[in-house]
């Protein structure tokens, strides 16, 4: 039975992701170009500000990405209303940066937030479209800076990217091969993957 409910969950995790890949659909498609550094696991089209960046998504379909930052006021506290920023960067348009259409935001990629911790700007975070992983995101002990953090593998980790890989589907229709989740384990400081296949 625990088997069958992980695998429910899972393929409700794809499911959500492969809606995801519809909404891209009017984007320019380019020819794929390497998606992976070298010695990285980290992708070549990454977000620009790393000083408020909490993680971001990428699809292997194009080079576009979904940027989440953390949402500060002018007094650089957070936004308690809404305490990230979810934006594309559109590589494959000269890198300028997008908002989500309304639609995007409130059924697929966007967030919704919860405080926990006032003191210390803590929240737990779900996506609209998948309620069942969470994400928080506190203050780290070295730099002060905000951060996402995840079960990956069971394993409390940063989280730092969500790499979906996509496969031409029947009649066209892109499907999803997997989705993996990138991070750093707490404990061992070491780099962690979770793999979900279909």
């Amino acid at each position: 039975m625990k088997i069958l409910k992980t695998y429910l969950s899972n393929f409700t995790l794809l499911s959500v992701f492969a809606v995801l890949i519809l909404t891209i659909s009017s984007f320019k498609i380019e020819k794929p170009l390497p998606i992976y550094e070298t010695e990285n696991l980290d992708t070549l089209y990454k977000p620009k500000n790393k000083e408020i960046l909490l993680f971001y998504i990428q699809l292997s379909e194009n080079h576009n990405i979904i940027v989440y930052d953390i949402n500060y006021n002018a007094d650089k506290t957070v936004n308690e209303k809404d305490p990230v920023h979810t934006y594309w960067i559109r590589y494959s348009e000269s890198g300028q940066n997008k908002e989500l259409t309304y639609f995007q935001k409130n059924l697929v990629y966007g967030l919704e937030s919860k405080l926990i911790d006032k003191e210390k700007q803590a929240y737990i975070l779900k996506f609209v479209s998948y309620k069942k992983r969470k994400i928080y995101i506190s203050k780290t002990g070295t730099d002060n800076k905000h951060s996402a953090y995840m079960n990956i593998q069971g394993k409390l980790s940063l989280l730092s990217k969500i790499f979906i890989e996509v496969n031409s589907g029947t009649f066209g229709l892109p499907t999803v091969k997997y989705v993996e989740l990138y991070g750093k384990e707490i404990t061992s400081n070491k780099q962690i993957i979770e793999r979900i296949i279909p």
